[in-house]
Formats: C-alpha cells, structure tokens, sequence
C-alpha cells in the first residue's frame, strides 16, 4: 500500500488485508473492517481490524453479519469475525473496497464493548 493509501484508512472502511496466523483465525488475502479509532490510526503504523468470513453458516456467539451491498462492496455476505479482533501493520491493508453503515458499526461497537468488557 502507498502512503498516501494508508493515510486515508478510516474507522469503519472494508479492505482487502494479507492476514497470517497460526491456528483457527482467518488467515489469507480477505476482507477486513477497521475498527480502530481515526485518531489512532493516524498516529501509528498499524491498524486494528476484524476479519470477515464468508462462511455464515459457521458463525460463533458475537459474530455479526454483513449483508453485501453496494457500500460496503463484499462478494458476498460475511461474518464479522469478533472474536478474531487483531492489529496489522498498515501495509498489509491492500486495497479499500467499500465502508459499512452506521447501524452495521454500532453493532460492531457494542460486540467490542461486550466482548473486552469495557
């Protein structure tokens, strides 16, 4: 990703993200939504993301779903992936695909808030 990519990733925005892990995590070139606040990302190198799956049939407690749409761009409908919560180096975020609505990130929020126990 360039410069002038990473500097325009924001809360909310779904990329395409090189993901690597060891053991269930999602793991591959696959979508992600940016769940860091803006003012963190703009100071740091790295971006906090939750990974989506497009296997809705195997979703776990706190997994949220995204209905593909022309805003947000998927390929096809996805689980938000809560409990697989991870932070990338910004150039692993590939390519900006599309956002997700404010209703769709106000779940997102509130699964985090529930999920950290904040």
């Amino acid at each position: 990703m360039s410069d002038s990519d990473t500097e325009s990733i924001e809360h909310g925005d779904v990329f395409l993200a090189v993901l690597e892990s060891v053991g269930p995590r999602q793991r591959g070139y696959r979508p992600v939504v940016v769940v860091q606040a803006d003012v963190v990302t703009e100071k740091s190198n790295m971006v906090t993301i939750v990974p989506l799956s497009s296997k809705t049939s195997k979703g776990f407690y706190g997994d949220i779903l995204i209905e593909k749409n022309n805003e947000n761009s998927l390929f096809c409908d996805s689980l938000a992936k809560m409990t697989h919560v991870q932070t990338l180096a910004k150039e692993r975020m590939n390519k900006k695909i599309g956002g997700l609505s404010a209703e769709t990130l106000g779940k997102i929020k509130n699964q985090l808030t529930e999920h950290f126990g904040l």
